[in-house]
């Protein structure tokens, strides 16, 4: 099927080397020669080992992505720190044309070689690049767009972040998104949109003082979900934010200052609909035992082990 086989380049990705195999024998996509399942377990790392010998039967040369030491988690959200879509330096592009590994990596936001910040969408149509042999030729990967794939700058500060503050930030910008998130999802890797402005609005809720009252205020809105409710219950999304921040950010002085002079315990006369929370969140709010929450939820008696994100509705117990 593939009658040009260029060996990978040494940190070339996978899913970048498959790219350059397609464009160098004439397909438009690696789909043109590979199944789905197996190129979108490539682009997600979640590549098995019977998919493994299936590559290696199509494309001797490739090496695929090691497996990952998920001993060190560094994100509540999800323990493989790679993105699903390609982030690239533009300048790297045009002087080398292949995609590197590390660029995947969320913990790289900027080019070693070059000093830019790696890019994930398009300057001028705003599209999200994907994995095309299009990105081989630093072009957009929106096909109605093609211009070339330019940088867009990024804050001193936020270039300089390590890998923990870096899925803080992205923990962060869950909450710009929905204030009233009560339960954080549970995802395989980062799967993010315009990485680099995501990543801004995370860092500047974690630091600016502004931000973070504008989110206080959203809760604290008779729009909110939870306005009836007492103020433990109210501001619990900051609360859940502030209790899984790998980092001292100061939004957790802002916080705390604000507790101290709230009274968090009072009671609420108002009915809510739903308050969905995980057992674990749903005991320390309510300051009783595992024990105790078990008693109250039947359907958790005769579980053997109560997974960390069972999800228990206290709405009932708390209006």
């Amino acid at each position: 099927m593939l009658s040009v086989l260029p060996k990978q380049i040494a940190d070339e990705s996978l899913a970048g080397y498959l790219l350059r195999l397609s464009l160098r024998n004439g397909f438009t996509s690696p789909l043109d020669w590979l199944d789905k399942p197996l190129w979108y377990a490539i682009t997600k790392n979640t590549i098995s080992k019977k998919q493994r010998e299936r590559l290696s039967e199509l494309v001797p040369s490739a090496k695929s992505t090691r497996r990952l030491n998920l001993a060190s988690r560094h994100s509540v959200l999800f323990p493989d720190c790679h993105t699903d879509m390609p982030r690239i330096c533009p300048f790297c592009m045009k002087g080398t044309g292949y995609l590197k590994e590390k660029w995947r990596n969320i913990g790289n936001l900027t080019c070693e070689r070059h000093g830019c910040a790696l890019c994930d969408s398009c300057q001028e149509c705003g599209e999200q690049l994907i994995w095309s042999p299009l990105l081989l030729e630093g072009t957009c990967t929106n096909e109605l767009c093609l211009c070339p794939i330019q940088s867009s700058p990024i804050s001193s500060q936020i270039s300089e972040l390590f890998i923990d503050e870096i899925c803080d930030c992205l923990l962060a910008s869950l909450f710009i998104k929905n204030p009233y998130t009560t339960i954080l999802p549970i995802y395989h890797h980062p799967s993010v949109c315009n990485f680099n402005s995501t990543l801004e609005q995370g860092f500047n809720l974690l630091t600016r003082n502004e931000v973070y009252e504008q989110l206080r205020e959203r809760l604290a809105a008779p729009t909110s979900p939870f306005y009836q409710l007492s103020a433990k219950y109210r501001f619990f999304p900051l609360a859940l934010l502030i209790k899984h921040l790998n980092s001292a950010w100061p939004i957790s002085n802002c916080y705390a200052s604000f507790v101290q002079t709230t009274q968090v315990s009072s009671t609420s006369n108002s009915c809510i609909e739903s308050f969905i929370v995980t057992f674990d969140s749903a005991s320390e709010l309510l300051g009783i035992t595992r024990e105790q929450l078990i008693q109250i939820f039947p359907e958790l008696i005769t579980k053997k082990a109560i997974p960390r994100n069972q999800q228990l509705d206290i709405a009932a117990i708390i209006s």
